[in-house]
C-alpha cells in the first residue's frame, strides 16, 4: 500500500504540491534532482581567481581551536566542528587568499551546491542595480506600480519596495515549513508562483513590523523582473555572473520548466562563486576598479549602527544579516546553516555549506566571527 502511495504520488507530481511535498519531504542538497532550472550564464573568458594557500597551511588552519558556542569550555579543532555538524563545503578567504578550502563526505569542488535563501541577497542586490540604472525610481516606489495585481486590498497602496526589502511588508503569510496547507508550501512546490497573488492580504500596516517571509523576496523579483524587461535570471547573468568573472554558470530553480525563477530560494552555484559575490560586498560595491553596485546601497545593506552587544540579531536590511558595531560584520544566510559571511576590517570573506534537515546549537557567526583573527 505504502509502495503504491509513493508511486501514485510521484506520477501526480507535475500537478499537485501535496503530493509533491510528501514525496519530496524536507528541502535539501539533492533537491536540484527533481526541481526544474534555468542557467545563469557566466563569461569563462575572463574568469577570477583567488590566490591558493599550500595544503600543508590549510590542514594547519582546519587543526586550529575554534570557539563554537558562548560557554567557554565549548572549542574544538575547526575541523572535528565541521564534520560534527555536516558541513558539506567550507571555504575562507582573508585578502583574495584562501586560508582553508575543504569538501566534506562525496562533495567536490565542481560540484554544484544550493544555499537556500541566500539567493535572497542575490535578488535584492539586482533590485539595487535596477535603481541604479534608473529602470526601478526609488525604494520609495509602490509596490502596484510594478504588480498590479495586489491594488484594491486594505494597505496595498501603501506598500513600497524598501517594505519588501526590510521584511516589514505586514502581508499575512507565515513562516511554517512543511505545512501542506501553507503559503509557504504553497510558494515552495506550486508549479505557478503567480497563483499566490489572489491569495495575498495584510495582517498590518506596511512598515510598522519586520516579519521575515519568502513572500517579500519573491514580490521584490517580480517587480525588478518586469521593470527591467527581461528573465532574472538573464538579468543576474548580466549584472553580477559576467562582471564578477564566476567560474561556472548557475543554475537557478524555477516552478516550472520554462517557468519563472524562485527568488527567494534555490540558487546552485559553486561554492567560489558564491565567496566572489560575498567580495563584492566586502569591496563596497566596487569589482577590480569597476562599481557594479553602487556604494550607498551596500552602505544601506550592510548597516551598521552603534550597538555595542556583538551579539544582538539586527533585522535584515535589504536582505542581508548584519552583525553590528564594532565589526560591522554581516552575512547571506540561508535554510540549515548556509551562509557567506563578510568582515569588512580584516577583509575576510566566509562560505559554508551544510547537508543537514536541522538547526544545530552552533553560533556560527559568532565563531566565524572569532576565526578572523587566526
Amino acid at each position: 500500500m505504502v509502495r503504491l502511495f509513493v508511486l501514485l504520488s510521484i506520477g501526480l507530481l507535475p500537478s499537485c504540491r501535496f503530493l509533491r511535498m510528501a514525496a519530496i519531504q524536507m528541502p535539501g542538497q539533492h533537491d536540484f534532482r527533481w526541481q526544474e532550472y534555468v542557467v545563469v550564464k557566466n563569461d569563462s573568458l575572463n574568469p577570477f581567481h583567488f590566490y591558493d594557500q599550500s595544503l600543508h597551511r590549510q590542514n594547519q588552519f582546519l587543526s586550529q581551536v575554534v570557539r563554537f558556542n558562548q560557554k567557554p569550555g565549548d572549542t574544538a579543532a575547526l575541523e572535528a566542528v565541521l564534520r560534527k555538524n555536516k558541513v558539506a563545503a567550507f571555504v575562507m578567504i582573508r585578502k583574495d587568499t584562501i586560508l582553508c578550502e575543504r569538501y566534506f563526505k562525496d562533495y567536490k569542488p565542481e560540484r554544484y551546491f544550493t544555499s537556500f535563501s541566500v539567493a535572497k541577497s542575490f535578488t535584492s542586490t539586482l533590485t539595487g542595480m535596477a535603481i541604479d540604472e534608473g529602470a526601478i525610481s526609488s525604494i520609495e516606489d509602490p509596490v502596484v506600480k510594478y504588480i498590479p495585481e495586489l491594488e484594491g486590498r486594505k494597505w496595498a497602496e501603501e506598500l513600497k519596495i524598501i517594505h519588501l526589502l526590510e521584511h516589514t511588508s505586514g502581508i499575512r503569510f507565515r513562516e511554517i515549513p512543511y505545512n501542506p496547507a501553507g503559503r509557504m508550501t504553497a510558494l515552495y512546490h506550486r508549479r505557478h508562483q503567480e497563483g499566490s497573488l489572489p491569495h495575498l492580504r495584510f495582517d498590518r500596516k506596511p512598515g510598522t513590523q519586520y516579519e521575515y517571509q519568502d513572500v517579500n523576496t519573491y514580490l521584490l523579483g517580480l517587480l525588478t523582473e518586469r521593470a527591467v524587461g527581461k528573465p532574472l535570471q538573464d538579468y543576474l547573468s548580466e549584472k553580477i555572473w559576467k562582471p564578477l568573472g564566476m567560474e561556472a554558470d548557475a543554475q537557478w530553480s524555477t516552478d516550472r520548466k520554462g517557468g519563472r525563477v524562485r527568488t527567494f530560494c534555490c540558487l546552485q552555484t559553486k561554492v567560489k562563486d558564491l565567496a566572489r559575490f560575498g567580495r563584492l560586498f566586502l569591496h563596497q560595491g566596487n569589482w577590480n576598479g569597476q562599481q557594479v553596485l553602487s556604494k550607498e546601497w551596500v552602505t544601506r545593506a550592510t548597516w551598521c549602527d552603534g550597538e555595542t552587544d556583538p551579539n544582538k540579531l539586527r533585522p535584515r536590511p535589504f536582505q542581508w544579516q548584519t552583525g553590528g558595531y564594532p565589526d560591522c560584520d554581516f552575512n547571506a544566510r540561508g535554510l540549515y546553516d548556509q551562509f557567506i559571511y563578510v568582515h569588512p576590517r580584516t577583509q575576510t570573506t566566509i562560505v559554508m555549506i551544510s547537508d543537514k534537515h536541522y538547526f544545530t546549537r552552533v553560533a556560527w557567526r559568532e565563531m566565524f566571527r572569532g576565526m578572523v583573527g587566526l
